[in-house]
């Protein structure tokens, strides 16, 4: 028996759809699963401005994660779409990235939907750190990510 193409997209679009319900969370029925999906879906892009109290200059871009390049370091204010959140929120990072290697630390404040409670910059367990680039991925410190904190 021969498949169209047509139904075969439809199976393969089904299965996109309905197999990630496997992965989600149980608590909250609906509401808690599309919340779940709402805070996947702002941590897929930050759109907005950043305005900070002094002059500060950033030139750093890690294309997957895999060739970091650059440096930056801002301590400001977010107002828009990021960090898993939308509104205006605290925002701070330091990245630095060597091709090859790099390190990323930064931190997000709560915004309007969610509260994931912020970060302090003398308390290292609520940034978010991360090596990037083929050494940095293998190289110590390793990732450390606040629990329920986005990505």
């Amino acid at each position: 028996m021969k498949q169209s193409p047509s139904r075969l997209l439809g199976l393969a679009l089904a299965s996109a759809l309905v197999l990630p319900l496997g992965c989600a969370q149980r608590e909250g029925g609906v509401l808690g699963f599309l919340s779940s999906r709402l805070k996947d879906g702002l941590e897929m892009v930050d759109i907005g401005v950043t305005v900070t109290a002094t002059p500060q200059w950033t030139f750093y871009a890690a294309l997957l994660s895999s060739v970091p390049v650059g440096f930056g370091k801002v301590d400001g204010y977010f107002f828009g779409v990021g960090g898993g959140d939308i509104g205006a929120m605290r925002i701070y990072y330091n990245h630095i990235g060597l091709g090859v290697w790099g390190r990323e630390r930064s931190g997000w404040g709560d915004g309007f939907l969610f509260d994931f409670g912020g970060f302090d910059l003398d308390k290292p367990e609520t940034m978010h750190c991360q090596g990037v680039g083929p050494l940095g991925f293998l190289l110590p410190p390793y990732d450390r990510r606040p629990a329920g904190a986005p990505t």
